[in-house]
């Protein structure tokens, strides 16, 4: 849990997970591969807060935030007639400094 929340909730540097690629999980390796668990938490986590979420995915799994990405290939091809496609309506869409889907350079 430590590893997964400094890598994907804003500590981490763009471009150093595992694999180099944000959000890219090497062939040869796991999505927490080569990432060591942090010796210290970032301020605005709490061992209480990793403690309760350990304790939820204990309980109820992980299955669906899983299947997500076990089913990767297929979303691209379902989202195929998509590409390219402009949102109308009304939307807003928001992100940190640090967010590892905000490409900033």
């Amino acid at each position: 849990m430590r590893q997964t929340f400094v890598k994907l909730v804003g500590n981490a540097l763009r471009g150093a997970g595992a694999g180099g690629a944000v959000g890219m999980v090497p062939r040869n390796g796991g999505f927490l591969a080569g990432l060591p668990s942090p010796a210290n938490l970032p301020t605005w986590l709490a061992e209480a807060d990793i403690d309760f979420y350990a304790g939820e995915f204990g309980r109820t799994g992980f299955r669906g935030g899983l299947n997500w990405y076990r089913n990767i290939d297929r979303n691209w091809e379902l989202l195929v007639p998509f590409a390219g496609a402009k949102i109308t309506v009304p939307a807003l869409y928001m992100a940190g400094d640090h967010d590892l889907v905000v490409d900033s350079s």
